[in-house]
């Protein structure tokens, strides 16, 4: 699947690869120190309910109009997942009217 790459979203290309939050803690200690304690830093981890504050619904889509995919996040015992979703469905979840 083709995905537009906009200018200040390079993140997104299929060719990006991350090091890692400990190749940056090498040069930026006090950065790295003080992300570990924000709810990104701490999210470097299996998720699970007991570190997650969401409420999760059936209901529960997140869509990304950039990758126009849309993403249902669920529980699977005491671990969160996130399943991808075609763009077919999340317009239809979009557009159908609340309950």
């Amino acid at each position: 699947m083709f995905i537009p790459i906009k200018k200040g979203y390079l993140n997104l290309n299929d060719t990006v690869k991350y090091v890692g939050m400990l190749v940056c803690k090498e040069c930026h200690y006090n950065i790295y120190a003080t992300f570990r304690r924000t709810g990104m830093g701490m999210s470097f981890d299996t998720a699970s309910r007991e570190k997650s504050a969401a409420v999760i619904r059936e209901d529960s889509v997140l869509y990304d109009p950039i990758s126009t995919f849309g993403y249902q996040p669920f529980c699977d015992g005491d671990t969160l997942r996130v399943m991808s979703l075609e763009l077919i469905k999340v317009l239809k979840f979009i557009q159908e009217p609340k309950k």
